[in-house]
């Protein structure tokens, strides 16, 4: 059977989060921010998602094509949620900040060249249309006319791109 109440808490992650000896206001957002938006997935699909007569797998399709299964039903909200809000979702723009934050802090790195890089993003990237395209929906072909289009641009040289 389906759940349908779209109020409920998960209440695993409530206790996973508060077996912690202390819990940030951060932390307890972060898990808010993540109910709210699997509720929204609930509310969403509930109507789309189906079970196999023989109960073993749940389903729902995203478009006409597009089949996303799983064991249980709450494995299938998951991946639902990992689809829209986690990383599967994630562009360039959203995850060069975070690398720039990483560089810095697990590298062993110069401001100079976390500068240059930052110059580099807004100089060849930061404009650019592949850069808010999800990463999984990347294409060679995508890469490959970025790299046209950057050697076309005038004064590029080589030298630019080592």
């Amino acid at each position: 059977m389906i759940s349908t109440n779209i109020n409920e808490i998960n209440m695993e992650s409530l206790q996973s989060a508060l077996s912690h000896d202390r819990l940030s206001l951060s932390d307890v957002s972060e898990l808010l921010l993540k109910m709210k938006n699997k509720n929204d997935i609930k509310a969403k699909y509930l109507d789309k998602i189906k079970a196999r007569k023989d109960g073993r797998q749940f389903y729902v399709y995203i478009d006409r094509a597009t089949q996303i299964t799983a064991a249980t039903y709450d494995s299938l909200i998951d991946k639902l949620y990992e689809m829209e809000y986690g990383k599967l979702s994630s562009t360039i723009a959203d995850l060069y900040p975070e690398w720039l934050i990483w560089k810095r802090d697990y590298t062993s790195i110069s401001v100079k060249s976390l500068k240059e890089y930052s110059n580099d993003w807004k100089k060849y990237l930061m404009d650019e249309d592949i850069v808010n395209v999800p990463i999984v929906n990347l294409k060679i072909k995508d890469f490959t006319n970025l790299f046209r289009k950057m050697d076309e641009r005038p004064y590029s040289h080589q030298k630019a791109f080592q």
